[in-house]
């Protein structure tokens, strides 16, 4: 599923973008601020959006298969980062961790995961809140992503530290 969040800088607010075929027009726009949240997609999908911002194939490979270990790989135009949430299974024991996998560039963020990540949506509400501060690149959102993602690290942290007490 393809959920695009377009950030316009002239308004200084978030829009949803309803046509993915928006895309071309909004990226080659470097005032535009684009972010791009694919949630379990189809290979399809995956394909169109790396075929749209020419993401290198063993990126796209990379994104397409799950346990890639955490990294930062560096293209020409883009970065390929991949990154763990983690929380606690309610149900009692163990932890539960979703690889999300994000291609940055300089004013659009793609983030690819296959299970709902809860972190995702607040930094989602922080960038939409701090709008009016953005500068003309993608930096606030990902130091967003990974600042949540880290913040809830801390309780799953705690937990161990208590059981293995």
């Amino acid at each position: 599923m393809i959920n695009p969040v377009y950030y316009c800088d002239r308004e200084h607010k978030t829009l949803k973008v309803d046509d993915i075929q928006d895309i071309s027009e909004l990226v080659t726009n470097k005032k535009n601020l684009l972010w791009i949240d694919l949630l379990d997609p189809t290979d399809q999908e995956l394909q169109n959006i790396a075929e749209e911002f020419n993401f290198h194939h063993l990126a796209v490979e990379d994104a397409h298969s799950e346990h890639q270990r955490p990294k930062v790989d560096e293209y020409d135009d883009f970065y390929f980062v991949v990154f763990y949430s983690l929380q606690l299974n309610p149900d009692g024991g163990g932890v539960i961790n979703h690889e999300l996998d994000m291609f940055m560039g300089q004013n659009y963020l793609v983030t690819v995961h296959n299970k709902e990540i809860p972190a995702l949506k607040e930094a989602g509400h922080r960038w939409e809140k701090n709008s009016s501060i953005m500068e003309n690149d993608i930096g606030l959102l990902v130091y967003s992503i990974l600042d949540t993602l880290v913040d809830n690290y801390f309780p799953v942290l705690d937990e161990i530290v208590e059981r293995v007490e």
